[in-house]
């Protein structure tokens, strides 16, 4: 693949992917430029027999001599070195064609002993001018000397591509060949993003490639083809129509159309695609791997994200980024955009482009950014997340959304919930500033209709969740004595099981704090290790304008610390001198307050009640049902916030003790 002829040793590897490096600019594609190019808008290519056939009679050829020394290219090899050729022929709008051997083509293919491996000159008038020769004595070569045998992936099938590549005037892209020419940059030098590099991975050397057999490039990739089309124009004629493209979980084969592109000597896919116009679809509903589907120019698809599934290995413990590459952009003509995708049952991330794209996620836990334009999002089963700007979810139609598990996350703006409203066939509207008008429309479709809107503050976005709408039970006449509120969350541990008897939150806690006694019957254990976590999504727990927390605690000796926090939304603290601390945040700010010494007496069961009611403008702390410190304080508490609400262990000091009998209620202390 060296267009010098030389060779050496392996090059060094470590770890490395592509997912989070930017697309590739214009000045990264132009150190592909070798100056020299062909005049006109055609070029010709051919196979002689003769060595008249590269000199056209005139009798020198090169220093090099390579007609003196001719190999044999098999009828095969040339057609696996034709389907190459192609390749380049439908990313350019320069004509490429086989013309028939001694007519003196712009670009002559043959075999010499000469070169060690490959060489190809730039075009120019000369007669070896744009001629490519190969070394079919090599083992690595050989393949185009033989009888057919696979060949798609393998480096003389890259070869063949590489060579003509500089044949149509690139160059490698570490080498600066001519005044004006530039090398590029470390972070895009791979045949990842160019089949014309020196380089297997991204930082490695220029000394030999160590990719597996079958783990080199099937296509032109993204830099090359930018390159020829900076040359000589982009074929938007190229799959112009509504193209289907799959693959097989089996064999690595692509299909276009449901028509291969042949099968590969190893299960891998390593190419770029270029698809000239037409609305069209990569279908991957069969796999069943979690995947990372970015549709975006100079992006790609990763088709397993926890394996190396079907991906090409670079160098040891090296392995491609993508298995599908994102052509990039010719003059920022989005004809050759791919809109629509599906993926399998794994838990993937799909990506949309500036398209209008359908993206469809099958089952599994998908997370969906849908990109600018108004885009269908099919969220399938599973627990999904569709993420995105106020401008990317604008005009969304997300089908299949369900209340009970999937999300929205609005990207860049804090709002609270008076900014959605949820309409009667289903269309959430998001007023931005505030003036009473939509900035923003996501048509989730009629099964939502009624349902109540969550919104949770996490950092700089807002979480939206839905919930079915609450239904006030019938009152009891007279109940003695009265409930205050409804409760929210109670937990006991009788039984030696921790349960929410009150809703559906879902609770997870250390087995080693069950089975000790607690202040009516069982209780649970607070080893400063042992904890129980409340799902920081339930509903019930967001949006609180009144709220009453309780429980029985007692206390070791000495010990002192938290026992509740969400980190962020409300903690509780009990010192070593016995004082009660309280603090909340809110839509309004941050509000605390503290019991004098001595309440919380060690080795004594003790009533804890912590109560709030914004309509009082009031948080109150009770010790044995009395009034313990109180503090004026406002606002919504709109959730937990990024982190659960954890009894026991937290993430700073932890309290030792026992604790029985957790309660959780929609309204203060009376």
């Amino acid at each position: 693949m060296r267009a010098d002829g030389t060779d050496s040793g392996p090059a060094s590897a470590s770890s490395i992917s592509v997912i989070d490096v930017a697309p590739p600019t214009l000045t990264d594609v132009q150190t592909l430029d070798s100056s020299f190019r062909w005049s006109g808008n055609a070029v010709h290519y051919a196979f002689p027999d003769t060595a008249d056939g590269f000199t056209g009679g005139q009798g020198q050829y090169s220093s090099y001599n390579e007609i003196g020394a001719m190999l044999n290219l098999s009828e095969f090899g040339k057609d696996s070195l034709r389907e190459g050729f192609a390749q380049w022929d439908a990313v350019t709008a320069l004509t490429i064609e086989e013309a028939a051997p001694g007519t003196m083509a712009g670009i002559n293919v043959g075999a010499s002993s000469i070169p060690s491996t490959a060489w190809a000159y730039y075009p120019g008038t000369q007669p070896a001018n744009g001629d490519i020769w190969f070394n079919t004595n090599q083992w690595y070569l050989d393949a185009l000397a033989s009888a057919p045998e696979p060949i798609i992936g393998s480096y003389a099938y890259a070869t063949g591509m590489h060579e003509f590549g500089h044949a149509l005037g690139l160059k490698h892209p570490h080498q600066i060949v001519a005044s004006g020419t530039t090398a590029l940059a470390a972070t895009y030098d791979a045949v990842e993003f160019s089949i014309m590099s020196y380089r297997s991975f991204p930082g490695g050397n220029i000394g030999g490639y160590t990719l597996e057999t079958w783990g080199y490039p099937q296509s032109p990739m993204m830099l090359d083809i930018a390159m020829i089309q900076q040359m000589y124009g982009a074929d938007y004629g190229t799959l112009a129509g509504d193209t289907t493209y799959t693959v097989s979980t089996q064999t690595g084969e692509v299909f276009v159309d449901g028509v291969s592109l042949g099968a590969p000597g190893a299960n891998r896919v390593f190419r770029t695609l270029w698809d000239g116009n037409g609305t069209d679809h990569i279908d991957l509903s069969n796999y069943t791997t979690s995947m990372y589907a970015d549709l975006n120019a100079g992006r790609g698809i990763k088709f397993d994200t926890i394996g190396t599934f079907q991906t090409a290995k670079l160098a040891s413990g090296v392995y491609a980024g993508f298995n599908i590459y994102m052509s990039l952009l010719h003059g920022d003509d989005t004809r050759s955009l791919i809109e629509n995708l599906t993926t399998g049952s794994g838990d993937d991330t799909l990506i949309g482009n500036a398209a209008v794209n359908v993206l469809s996620g099958g089952s599994g836990n998908d997370t969906f950014r849908s990109g600018l334009g108004a885009d269908i999002v099919e969220l399938g089963s599973g627990a999904d997340v569709l993420i995105g700007t106020l401008a990317e979810l604008d005009g969304d139609t997300v089908t299949d959304f369900s209340i009970a598990e999937d999300r929205i996350v609005l990207e860049d703006l804090t709002l609270g919930a008076g900014h959605f409203t949820l309409m009667s066939d289903g269309v959430l509207l998001i007023d931005d500033d505030g003036d009473g008008n939509a900035d923003a429309r996501i048509t989730l479709g009629a099964g939502v209709a009624g349902a109540e809107i969550m919104v949770t503050a996490q950092d700089s976005s807002t979480l939206v969740t839905l919930q079915q709408p609450s239904v006030d039970p019938d009152p009891e006449p007279d109940p003695d004595p009265v409930p205050v509120g409804t409760e929210l969350v109670r937990i006991d541990f009788d039984g030696g099981v921790a349960q929410d008897s009150a809703s559906a939150t879902q609770l997870s806690y250390s087995q080693d704090g069950l089975g000790v006694a607690g202040e009516t019957a069982e209780g649970f254990r607070l080893t400063g290790s042992t904890k129980i976590v409340l799902d920081r999504f339930a509903p019930h727990l967001q949006n609180l304008d009144a709220f009453t927390i309780e429980m029985s605690l007692k206390r070791d000796a000495g010990s002192a610390g938290n026992f509740l926090d969400s980190h962020t939304t409300l903690d509780a603290v009990v010192g070593a001198d016995g004082a009660l601390s309280f603090r909340i945040a809110t839509t309004d700010g941050v509000f605390a307050l503290t019991t004098d010494p001595g309440l919380v007496t060690s080795g004594v069961w003790h009533k804890i009640a912590m109560s709030y009611d914004a309509s009082q403008s009031l948080l109150q702390l009770y010790v044995d049902d009395v009034l313990g410190a109180e503090t004026a304080a406002t606002g919504t508490l709109t959730g937990l916030g990024t982190y659960p609400l954890v009894i026991g262990n937290t993430w700073s000091s932890s309290l030792k003790g026992d604790i029985d009998n957790f309660v959780i209620l929609d309204a203060a202390q009376t």
